[in-house]
């Protein structure tokens, strides 16, 4: 996060509110995602296939990590549910008001870092 952050040319101070906000649930996916894949890694890919299949896992979780940095996953979600409450005509609820404000916000905090540093 830091070191992303620094490269974008972000000021210090963006960096540290980078990282406190990014750090948790960066944090979180990471065990989330890595746990589990490494059990089924370790106890059912066979040893000649390990490091095609963890290259392959690292390589999506490397594009996960970088939609998620740059907004752009929270409007693929929500494209992917309403695309999919049209082609199947399910019930599937709208975002709330609190979920669109998050994700406002998190798009507004992507967009003002992206300022700062193209600025610079």
């Amino acid at each position: 996060v830091v070191v992303g952050a620094a490269l974008d040319g972000l000021s210090p101070k963006e960096i540290g509110v980078k990282f406190r906000r990014d750090i948790r649930p960066l944090t979180t996916a990471s065990i989330t995602t890595w746990g589990p894949l490494n059990l089924i890694l370790f106890g059912v890919v066979p040893i000649h296939m390990r490091v095609v299949v963890s290259m392959a896992w690292h390589y999506i979780y490397l594009v996960f990590v970088a939609m998620w940095d740059s907004g752009y996953l929270g409007h693929f979600i929500e494209n992917s549910r309403a695309k999919l409450r049209m082609s199947l005509n399910l019930k599937i609820p709208p975002p709330t008001a609190g979920e669109v404000a998050a994700a406002a916000a998190a798009t507004a905090a992507t967009a003002s870092a992206t300022a700062v540093a193209t600025a610079a």
